[in-house]
């Protein structure tokens, strides 16, 4: 479709020339709120709130409203370390000025609130923001700076923001935006839903991004990535211009990477799945190696290059040149393409279509379930015999071959390729189900994440042919805590509880420091809450003859529930060496 998207933002790179060089702490914003603590809003605030580097904050939204009254002041401008919670609205109508701004080395994680700017960006990050379910971005019907709505990076050698020149990258870490959830949604004007921009990095496990009628001449994608972008869920949906740009420039702040793995994509009739950024002068890659397309790509010439190692396609055709060596395009009855490894066979996509039917499913998910058992069964009795690759002919005639990078790869006996691994993902807990885990946690206990967790054979990222919800012998979890510690003085105990069928059990777990993990047993796959309780340490006096230290709790009369921070990368951990691949 030739050039769909557009580097520059024309009126709002005006409007942010115009205002270098004012100070962030201005006299103009001695009225902000400054918090330094965990805050629960009690009203709505009309001249912002501000979050001071070394502070560490919840932000409760309480359903109140955030807002300001001056142009280039935030709504929220954090520096340090900052949770927003809740229900309510964060926006603002002023020229040149966001909903929410994130600082340099500052972390936010966003799981509450609805985000809305009328005359520019509405969040933009240059720390490490993580945005989780629960949380809505909307456009305004006409954003008069036709900017992007959510942007990761610098846009230039300097970015004024709040009437602050920041420096692109001076000493500082990439910026990095992750995205579990939430829905996003262009207004009539609205540049691309999410830029990840110069030094960005963005990685996206799920949400609904939409851009339901288009928006500024070249200036439409629904994502748009400059430099390092990786995609493993979420639905994606573009009615009049390109679902996905890339573009890419000399000197390392562009290098425009982007991986598929997953996620559904969908467009109008005028829509694309493919366009590329405007004005690069150098070549990126983009790469598909999974996701369900309403549409077939098509290359967007010099931009960069595309390569297709996975995806499924529902109309029209795709090229053949796009599809490296190792990986072969299937084509089935109602016209569905779909790419795949060589080794999963000719006839793999016929063999999944074959299990619509329902007696052929349940055979297929019985034939399935006493692979799972019996490839299982032979680890935990073999494992330290295994070899990374070697492969195993189970009873019932299936191969099984470890793979570090792909999990369980599972060969039956048909000549059709499979994998068997773990995947997890992200839900909400409800009140009521709050309310039964209450008399299984002490008092004082933070709920950190809630999630569930399947075993399923699948298809690479393409179909799943059946999930595995218990196993003859329990296999090892283990669950990354993303940086997850207590504040000095204190220490952290950690609680995982298992709901299996009804039933709510403790489950053991061990904290590995070093790794920054959790490891626990189960036999089961279900849902699983980690929560976690901080208790001071308090010195006693010296020359007693007694230890050093004692532990008293810092125990609240409150259940609290904390965002959840932690990264989605889950593992079968065997031992702690295999490792499934993230859906």
């Amino acid at each position: 479709m030739g050039t769909l998207s557009t580097r520059k933002l024309g009126m709002a790179g005006l409007a942010i020339a115009a205002f270098a060089g004012i100070s962030l702490f201005s006299a103009g914003e001695a009225s902000a709120l400054t918090i330094n603590s965990d805050y629960t809003l009690e009203s709505n605030v009309t001249d912002g709130i501000v979050v001071e580097k070394g502070v560490t904050a919840t932000l409760n939204l309480n359903g109140y409203s955030i807002t300001n009254t001056k142009e280039k002041q935030a709504a929220i401008i954090n520096a340090g370390n900052l949770t927003i919670v809740g229900d309510g609205n964060v926006s603002t109508d002023q020229a040149g000025t966001a909903a929410v701004t994130n600082k340099p080395d500052a972390t936010i994680t966003i799981s509450g609130g609805t985000y809305s700017s009328e005359k520019w960006y509405i969040i933009r990050n240059y720390g490490h923001m993580t945005i989780n379910p629960g949380v809505t971005v909307s456009g305004a019907e006409a954003n008069t700076g036709n900017a992007s709505m959510v942007t990761n990076g610098w846009y230039g050698a300097t970015d004024a923001n709040n009437g602050e020149n920041i420096a692109a990258n001076s000493g500082k870490e990439e910026p990095k935006l992750i995205i579990h959830g939430g829905t996003f949604t262009a207004g009539l004007t609205n540049c691309s839903v999410i830029k990840n921009d110069d030094y960005g990095n963005l990685t996206i496990n799920g949400g609904s991004f939409s851009q339901p009628r288009g928006s500024a001449p070249n200036c439409d994608s629904v994502i748009l990535n400059w430099h390092h972008a990786a995609i493993y869920g979420g639905e994606f949906f573009s009615e009049n211009g390109p679902i996905l740009s890339n573009g890419a420039f000399i000197g390392g702040a562009d290098d425009g990477i982007f991986t598929i793995e997953g996620g559904t994509y969908t467009t109008g009739e005028k829509g694309a799945i493919l366009g590329a950024g405007a004005g690069g002068n150098s070549r990126g890659t983009l790469t598909i190696r999974g996701g369900t397309f309403s549409k077939t790509p098509v290359a967007q010439g010099s931009a960069y290059d595309l390569i297709v190692q996975g995806g499924s396609y529902e109309s029209g055709a795709l090229s053949e040149t796009l599809i490296p060596e190792g990986y072969v395009l299937h084509t089935s009855a109602d016209g569905t393409q779909i790419v795949l490894p060589s080794e999963y066979g000719t006839g793999v996509f016929d063999h999944v279509n074959s299990i619509e039917n329902p007696e052929l499913a349940a055979s297929n998910e019985a034939a399935l379930q006493e692979t799972a058992e019996q490839t299982v069964g032979t680890f935990i009795d073999q494992f330290d015999q295994l070899q990374d690759n070697q492969e195993i002919t189970l009873e019932n005639g299936a191969k099984v071959v470890i793979d570090n990078a792909d999990g369980i790869r599972v060969a039956l006996s048909d000549g059709y390729m499979f994998i068997l691994h773990l995947d997890s993902s992200l839900i909400d807990l409800s009140q009521d189900l709050l309310e039964e885990l209450k008399p299984f946690l002490p008092t004082g206990t933070v709920i950190y994440d809630y999630r569930d967790y399947s075993l399923s054979f699948d298809i690479a990222e393409y179909a799943t042919l059946g999930y595995v919800s218990e196993l003859p012998n329990a296999i090892t979890l283990s669950y990354d805590l993303d940086g997850a510690a207590p504040a000095a003085g204190y220490e952290r105990e950690w609680f995982v509880i298992r709901l299996h069928d009804g039933e709510i059990q403790v489950i053991d777990a061990k904290h590995d420091t070093e790794a920054d993990r959790l490891y626990f047993d189960s036999d089961k796959f279900s849902t699983y809450l980690i929560a976690y309780r901080d208790t001071q340490i308090i010195p006693k006096a010296p020359n007693t003859g007694a230890s050093d230290t004692t532990v008293a709790t810092t125990a609240t009369a409150n259940f609290t529930v904390a965002a959840c921070v932690a990264s989605l990368a889950s593992a079968i951990a065997l031992a702690g060496t295999i490792k499934a691949r993230r859906k």
